[in-house]
């Protein structure tokens, strides 16, 4: 499983997710079968404590995999 994550509006994030798929890991005979697409809110990015910021923020984000695409935003779950 490979993570890309970005702050928002993360125009990339999903793209470069996707673009892990795929992908061999060094010394390892499979590829990256999921990845996921994280989005920080701008509180963590100006945040002073980023751990305490991470624990009370509200994160978007996709799971993806070769079979399935997930997208998961303020607790509902599309299946795409």
């Amino acid at each position: 499983m490979a993570v890309e994550a970005e702050y928002e509006p993360g125009a990339e994030v999903e793209k470069d997710a996707v673009e892990r798929l795929g992908l061999r890991v060094a010394d390892e005979p499979r590829s990256i079968e999921a990845a996921v697409a994280l989005k920080y809110p701008h509180a963590v990015e100006e945040a002073y404590d980023v751990g305490q910021a991470v624990a009370e923020a509200r994160l978007s984000y996709c799971v993806l995999h070769e079979a399935c695409y997930m997208r998961m935003e303020a607790g509902s779950w599309d299946i795409l």
